[in-house]
């Protein structure tokens, strides 16, 4: 038996929020709802294409090559043991200068593993956590738990089976406590078949819902109290679309990214 990294170090975490429109009761959007809805936007993009539940599959058949990790902006390379995973980071190509660690070491009498999370530079220097994993029936089930020093904390919680063609299905949540005192909860539903549902809210108000199906086209809306809410969204399988604000004006986006 071999317990490996269903989840992989899946960081969803927007803390965008939005709300705190200076109390206008207009519906036309202003440039900080737009540039709110733009960073939500992008969040979710990138988090769809570059990170799922079973993304790291594929990458334990070429353990030992480095590989760019999209998500933490970082070079890796996988190291597989009898009793343990481990992904070494760098901040380049040729692995010259470290960025930290992701170690597990496995418990085949207990079906679990347990491990730590150290990253020293890139997206997100500075974080350090905890990963714990059973695997139950056929599915995982655990937690992540991680810092990033006075900034936020984040307690993550999963669940997953197998889909029996090396890929998962199931939920993961995310409670984010920013030091402002600003919180986040994210929900994240993998279901049989490939469609992924995304949803958040915060302390301010703010709650959104992004829908991909499993060519990672979609659609998504965006609700809070800010002037243009809510606001609605369809993209392609590249990640071009447009958006409709709550006075009917239009803007559209490609790569996840607003351009207007």
């Amino acid at each position: 038996m071999t317990v490996r990294r269903a989840l992989g170090l899946s960081i969803f975490v927007l803390v965008l929020g939005c709300g705190g429109g200076g109390g206008s009761k207009s519906s036309s959007p202003t440039a900080k709802t737009k540039s709110d809805v733009g960073s939500h936007l992008f969040a979710y993009g990138q988090s769809i294409v570059s990170t799922s539940f079973a993304a790291y599959g594929p990458k334990f058949q070429n353990h030992g090559l480095p590989y760019y990790d999209i998500p933490l902006g970082l070079w890796a390379q996988i190291r597989l043991g009898s009793s343990n995973f481990q992904e070494n980071l760098f901040v380049d190509q040729g692995e010259t200068t470290p960025a930290g660690n992701l170690f597990y070491q496995t418990h085949d009498a207990t079906m679990s593993q347990n491990g730590t999370i150290t990253i020293s530079a890139g997206r997100f220097n500075g974080l350090t956590g905890t990963l714990n994993q059973t695997l139950t029936g056929g599915g995982y089930n655990g937690t992540i738990s991680y810092t990033m020093p006075n900034v936020a904390t984040v307690a993550c919680q999963f669940a997953l089976v197998s889909d029996g063609n090396g890929g998962a299905f199931g939920t993961g949540t995310n409670a984010i406590a920013l030091q402002s005192g600003y919180t986040q909860n994210e929900k994240i539903q993998y279901k049989d078949g490939g469609t992924l549902v995304m949803t958040t809210t915060d302390s301010l108000g703010c709650s959104s819902a992004f829908n991909f199906t499993p060519n990672t086209s979609g659609s998504g809306r965006i609700t809070g109290s800010d002037p243009g809410l809510p606001a609605s969204l369809k993209w392609d399988t590249s990640g071009s679309g447009t958006i409709t604000y709550a006075d009917g004006s239009t803007g559209t986006f490609t790569s996840y990214q607003l351009s207007n």
